[in-house]
């Protein structure tokens, strides 16, 4: 794994966790992808909130979201990227200083820390990493997340199903029309 010191982090499908951690007496954010370790200065939470700009929308939009979709306002998880998608959770209150965040589809299993109030993370990767959280609330973050992907989804389904019915009822109505007869 490389260990480069970025400034600037882009979120991407390869995203498993970012993190805060102590090093050499200070705070920074460990950024965990598949293949790839890197180290910020900026805090997870500004990562984050960077990123949902760069993706687009602004943080508290995307939070807006969520409690829209499955009203959830405490530890919120969000919709990150919908292209792509990309959803991630908070183990903690996103303010909280040791506030780590999840991306949600890269999560393969997780049981309880050997360590009080810790979780091990399985991730596709098949890679583990303890994060500080016990394991009954990152089941219900885990949960929580896959209800705003489920809603997300069905809304998507719901405005494609809506625009289909749309265009095959203009479709329609211009065939009622008869043939087409060129002016005389």
């Amino acid at each position: 794994m490389n260990k480069e010191l970025i400034e600037e982090y882009l979120i991407n499908p390869f995203t498993l966790m970012i993190r805060p951690i102590e090093r050499e007496g200070k705070s920074i954010t460990e950024i965990i992808e598949v293949d790839e370790l890197y180290y910020s200065a900026e805090s997870p939470l500004s990562i984050i909130k960077r990123n949902c700009g760069y993706y687009g929308c602004d943080y508290e939009g995307r939070r807006n979201g969520t409690r829209q979709l499955i009203n959830i306002t405490h530890k919120a998880p969000i919709l990150l990227e919908s292209h792509t998608p990309i959803y991630f959770f908070p183990t903690k209150s996103p303010q909280h200083e040791f506030c780590a965040w999840i991306a949600h589809d890269q999560v393969k299993s997780f049981r309880k820390g050997n360590v009080k109030a810790t979780t091990v993370v399985k991730f596709l990767n098949n890679r583990e990493y303890t994060v500080s959280i016990s394991s009954v609330p990152f089941g219900t973050q885990m949960s929580r997340t896959a209800m705003l992907r489920i809603e997300y989804e069905k809304s998507v389904q719901r405005i494609e199903m809506y625009n289909m019915f749309k265009q095959s009822y203009f479709m329609k109505a211009s065939e009622e029309r008869g043939p087409y007869r060129p002016y005389k």
